[in-house]
């Protein structure tokens, strides 16, 4: 069988929708929401998630950052100190 068809294998990953995490790199210290494990279709078989991130009171983005760009977040966004 030719291995560019095969189906790797399902492991899971460090993520589930609706986690909370931070992003590391780009929009730095931003927590946002998982809402797609998109799987391993990353770059050499890199797992990349949909994250939904609250920038302010009106405006949400959506975008796509790999497994090694996020942290857990044990806080919630809407959440505020003191």
């Amino acid at each position: 069988m030719n291995p560019l068809m095969q189906v790797p294998e399902k492991t899971p990953g460090k993520f589930r929708v609706g986690d909370r995490v931070r992003i590391l790199h780009g929009f730095r210290g931003v927590i946002g929401e998982i809402v797609e494990d998109r799987g391993p279709i990353g770059v050499r078989g890199r797992r990349l998630y949909a994250v939904k991130m609250r920038l302010d009171e009106w405006n949400e983005h959506t975008t796509e950052l790999p497994e090694e760009s996020l942290e857990a977040a044990h806080e919630r966004p809407d959440e505020k100190p003191g």
